[in-house]
């Protein structure tokens, strides 16, 4: 990531790392050249080296031996995002605005600690954003209260809860250099107002009080990895151990009223890395923990009871690697925690010692999830796409939807940076969509930093581009909108609303997946009572629906698709009178005018009933008759037709057949052999209409007997 010391540098100094580096990325070159002559694996190489000094720093080193090769990333189209936040880019070049991003309800706050303003040189800023409907408007900007804030990075990690603020600056020197502190503010009729700062009480010089955060209406938890102190009973102090300190409202006053510590402590951890709190539990990631590996890190579990917190557990990947940095990221919901491990080492390097240099090719993610007081591992994620140097793995859950970021996605560009969505059902964590900015270039780093609230979610695009300046962006996009973005193998859950445009609170889950997404485009489902004149269900089948009715689901989309889209609904929730194994998906379909069955699975343990379509229009789960009856109706009907006896015989005949088909343990499931069967019949009704049998009688016949196939 970025270098984040204040000050100027040693230029002799950086000449001499410069000319060091520079020889060391030409043998690397020659290296590769020899060994591999793979053009995408080399630029991906390359690629890690300069991340791994100050992230492409080193770019200039590399123009003469990249111009041998022609790197053609491949553009993905982006989905539609509701609205990208920006500032004003000529008056505020180089904000890095979304350096931090949070969202809660209808507001969102995207830190800018970078910026110079007029509180001096990248004093910092922080931008307070509100929703009214569907439209985001800018309410307030903020800088900091203090009169000289140059370098301080106000706005580095910002955390919002209801009309509650949290603002850090991680280089503020209240306490000494860099020592850090935190702002608090309050909304009072659309407007914030500062109330009180947060400094440690034992704060000293490069604690950088402030690099992680979490605020919720009670409690402040401010995060501080560099803190150094004795774990040793010795009175040297180790350094960079990390500590996060917790302070309580009470009386309108924020006080400190605890230290959090790992119980393992050790020199270099990083404890405070970052912070997520969701109800009486927070998770502080460590990333530097040594336990597993070498900085493989790690998350630790704290639960609040009374006025303290206790440390609950200790979380560590299954498969943690040295220099995972696991902890780099955490976020909680519940019971379930995600810690993203972004970085990682490359083994099989040319290098002496893979741990000796950070690669960043970690590009994983792991869940915990809570039963009781332990905490299990319940899933890794990685990417469907990803690549190394990807940093996939900054993540954000709410209930059973996770966003992970990874901002050195080269898709829409090099370092443009990508998101993807993952849901949880019934425990099983599935990548669900992936994200780009609509206006993604290179080097924007797009997921370098995600926040989500409900349906809506925040990605972060610290240095996106605007003409000849760099100011950064932060991108909304909103889950609920049913938007159904580019891609193959796309899966969505639309909202599910009524004729009004209301949301159906009862409504199951209905996940729609496609094939391939040409446009991308918004998706619904409305939910009827009654279908339109002309498209009633036919008669063999009862429609289930909510709240014991029938309810038919009408599906509209404005994306371009094709192939086939498959629907699968969770009919758990559904009021059904008979056996689950006989329920059939069907669709209208308004090119032939006729309801057809296009049941593909279903699976009565779960519950979980899906079906195949090329086209939307109206569709329903129906519960089935039995056959047999169905059968035995049409052999009356035939028996009562107006023709000769040799007319009627010849179409029983064809009917028994199809009877003792059903009765037949060698054609049960064999459904296509039925079929045969019942279209011979249908054939030779055909064949007598308005001969032997009127063209009326002749419908009723055919129509009766499509049924039993539709029951099939």
């Amino acid at each position: 990531m970025v270098n984040e010391r204040k000050g100027n540098s040693d230029k002799k100094n950086n000449n001499r790392l410069i000319g060091g580096i520079s020889c060391l990325v030409n043998q690397f070159i020659a290296w590769m050249l020899i060994h591999y002559m793979k053009l995408k694996q080399l630029e991906r190489v390359l690629f890690i080296v300069t991340q791994s000094f100050f992230r492409k720093s080193l770019s200039s080193l590399l123009l003469g031996s990249l111009a041998l090769f022609n790197f053609s990333p491949l553009w993905a189209q982006a989905p539609d995002e509701v609205v990208k936040l920006t500032i004003d880019a000529g008056a505020f070049p180089k904000s890095f605005l979304g350096w931090s991003v949070d969202v809660d309800g209808n507001t969102a706050v995207v830190g800018a600690p970078r910026q110079v303003n007029e509180n001096g040189y990248r004093a910092g800023a922080a931008y307070v954003y509100t929703r009214s409907g569907e439209l985001w408007s800018l309410e307030q900007r903020l800088v900091s209260p203090d009169s000289s804030a140059v370098n301080d990075r106000f706005g580095y990690r910002v955390s919002v809860s209801g009309d509650t603020l949290l603002v850090s600056a991680r280089f503020d020197d209240d306490k000494g250099s860099n020592s850090g502190a935190a702002y608090v503010y309050t909304r009072s009729d659309d407007a914030w107002s500062y109330k009180q700062k947060l400094n440690a009480s034992d704060g000293a010089t490069n604690d950088q009080f402030g690099v992680s955060i979490q605020i919720t209406s009670d409690w402040a938890f401010i995060g501080t990895p560099n803190d150094s102190y004795d774990i040793g009973g010795d009175p040297t102090e180790e350094v960079g151990v990390g500590s996060v300190y917790v302070f309580q409202l009470s009386g309108g006053t924020w006080s400190e009223v605890s230290k959090l510590q790992a119980g393992d402590a050790h020199e270099g951890q990083y404890f405070g890395a970052d912070i997520s709190v969701s109800g009486d539990t927070a998770v502080i990631g460590a990333r530097k923990d040594n336990e597993v590996a070498e900085g493989a890190g790690a998350g630790y579990v704290f639960t609040h009871s009374g006025n303290s917190w206790t440390q609950q557990a200790k979380l560590t990947a299954s498969d943690g690697m040295a220099t995972d940095f696991l902890g780099k990221s955490v976020s909680i919901s519940g019971d379930t925690i995600i810690l993203g491990a972004p970085n990682g080492c490359v083994p099989n390097s040319p290098f002496s010692s893979c741990q000796s240099i950070d690669l960043y090719a970690g590009n994983k993610a792991y869940v915990f999830v809570r039963d009781g007081g332990s905490w299990t591992e319940q899933a890794k994620l990685t990417s469907s796409t990803g690549d190394v140097g990807d940093f996939f793995g900054m993540s954000t859950i709410f209930d059973d939807t996770v966003i992970i970021g990874a901002d050195g996605d080269d898709d829409s560009g090099l370092d443009a940076g990508a998101a993807y969505l993952f849901t949880r059902t019934d425990g099983v964590w599935t990548e669900s969509a992936k994200f780009y900015a609509s206006d993604g270039q290179d080097n924007e780093w797009f997921g370098a930093q995600v926040a989500m609230d409900g349906d809506s979610v925040l990605i972060a695009a610290p240095i996106a581009f605007q003409p000849d300046s760099r100011p950064g962006s932060a991108y909304v996009f909103d889950l609920g909108s049913g938007e159904t973005p580019v891609g193959n193998d796309i899966v969505v859950e639309p909202v599910t609303v009524d004729s009004d445009g209301e949301p159906v609170e009862d409504a199951p889950n209905i996940n729609l997946g496609f094939e391939k997404v040409l446009d991308g485009g918004e998706t619904t489902i409305v939910a009827h009572d009654a279908p339109p004149p002309g498209q009633e269900l036919p008669d063999g089948f009862k429609l289930t629906g909510l709240s014991g009715g029938a309810t038919y689901f009408d599906i509209h989309t404005e994306a371009e698709f094709t192939g086939l889209v498959e629907i699968c609904i969770d009919y758990s929730g559904l009021a059904i009178a008979g056996n689950p194994s006989k329920l059939k998906f069907l669709h209208y379909d308004t090119a032939l005018g006729a309801w057809e069955n296009i049941t593909s699975s279903n699976d009565t343990e779960v519950m979980i009933l899906c079906g195949l379509t090329d086209s939307f229009s109206l569709f329903g789960i129906a519960e089935i008759d039995d056959p047999v009856e169905l059968l035995s109706d049409l052999l009356v009907a035939v028996s009562e037709v107006n023709a000769n006896n040799g007319i009627i015989n010849a179409l029983d005949k064809k009917l028994q057949a199809v009877e003792q088909a059903l009765q037949d343990a060698s054609f049960e499931n064999d459904f296509a052999a039925l079929s045969v069967l019942l279209n011979a019949f249908i054939n030779s009704v055909e064949a007598q209409r308005d001969k032997k049998v009127s063209g009326e009688e002749a419908d009723m016949l055919i129509e009766k007997a499509q049924e039993i196939a539709m029951v099939l």
